[in-house]
């Protein structure tokens, strides 16, 4: 979150700061503290819900293994970046990829192009584009239609891709978790705009974070969590659900 609050003119505020009192342009913030992103580790793998929803505690998971990457934040920032509304850079309608049926990592959902979204440049340096490793890759030949992970050979008239139709060298670019790109920048202002706060906001976020951190060092009781999600029986489950709520890894 540091990441991102350095590069943006995005503010994190822990919801144990939160408060009536805790006002931002003279407006209260986070739908009067009701609405916020819940990080916990219920799960296996890493996930969070897409943007602002409205709904109260947004499910955003993080299991160890999402450390584990090889800047220890990459994966992390990458689902910062749904938390703040950004969808899968591989999702782009002008996407220059191909998907890999028998490669994928996590659901189709995942994969699926989104029309109705607010674009701009497709990216492939973005911190929110998948790798190689999960299933993409950038084609060697860019004037064969293949198949994305809606169509089928009979109905569309497209070739399902393999590995051997990838370009490896130059799907080397795709996936980095090292850094927000420029255009990962450009969206951010694009959903927030780029006014900085004042002094005095600045302030008031500062010393509501400083007296959450201050109620859990000292033993003071914060605001009770919600109660995590039912208890998957299988992934494929949290596959199922995740097409429903919007969570995404």
């Amino acid at each position: 979150m540091a990441l991102v609050k350095d590069e943006t003119k995005i503010r994190f505020l822990d919801i144990a700061g939160c408060s009536d009192n805790v006002t931002v342009g003279g407006q209260p913030i986070c739908g009067g503290c009701k609405n916020y992103a819940n990080i916990n580790n219920w799960d296996e793998g890493c996930y969070s819900a897409v943007g602002y929803q409205n709904t109260g505690a947004q499910a955003f998971n993080l299991n160890a293994a999402c450390f584990d990457d090889l800047t220890g934040t990459g994966r992390v920032v990458h689902e910062v970046g749904h938390t703040i509304g950004l969808y899968h850079e591989h999702s782009h309608p002008d996407r220059k990829v191909i998907v890999i049926p028998g490669e994928l990592k996590v659901s189709r959902n995942n994969y699926q192009v989104l029309l109705p979204a607010t674009k701009l440049t497709y990216d492939v340096a973005s911190i929110m584009h998948y790798g190689s490793t999960a299933g993409l890759c950038i084609p060697k030949d860019a004037s064969i239609k293949y198949c994305d992970v809606s169509q089928s050979p009979e109905q569309d008239q497209c070739v399902i891709p393999t590995r051997d139709a990838c370009d490896e060298k130059a799907s080397q670019v795709l996936g980095q978790r090292m850094k927000l790109s420029p255009v990962d920048m450009e969206s951010v202002v694009k959903l927030y705009g780029n006014v900085k706060l004042t002094p005095a906001d600045e302030d008031t976020l500062q010393r509501a974070s400083q007296d959450a951190l201050s109620r859990k060092v000292n033993g003071r009781p914060n605001p009770p969590p919600p109660s995590p999600p039912p208890t998957a029986p299988s992934k494929g489950f949290f596959d199922f659900l995740a097409e429903l709520t919007g969570w995404i890894s």
